[in-house]
């Protein structure tokens, strides 16, 4: 749960111009993830969604997000126990704009 607070922290604080949406599916955590996903996004209506689950499954929990998501022009993934740099979602934005949408990342 200390990462995630990280995670959190860092996708909400990202150096990019245009608005941006996070969608953050708690599957099942057993420590206090969940209240900490639910205090960022307090903090941050307009850049965050939580959905929690108990599927206990990665591609479950990623296919429960893209609903969210399907207005969206692009979707990336990032997970618990990465912290992005402040320029990951410029990063990426920029290469798919660069190199077309299809990005691995």
């Amino acid at each position: 749960s200390t990462t995630i607070a990280k995670t959190m922290k860092a996708l909400m604080e990202q150096d990019f111009a245009l608005p941006y949406r996070v969608i953050a599916v708690n599957d099942g955590s057993s420590d206090n993830t969940l209240a900490i996903l639910k205090a960022f996004e307090d903090r941050h209506p307009d850049k965050l969604i939580v959905i929690s689950q108990d599927a206990g499954n990665l591609c479950v929990a990623r296919n429960a997000a893209m609903p969210l998501a399907s207005e969206a022009e692009y979707v990336g993934f990032s997970d618990g126990d990465d912290v992005p740099h402040v320029d990951f979602i410029s990063s990426l934005y920029g290469l798919a704009k660069r190199t077309g949408p299809t990005v691995p990342a």
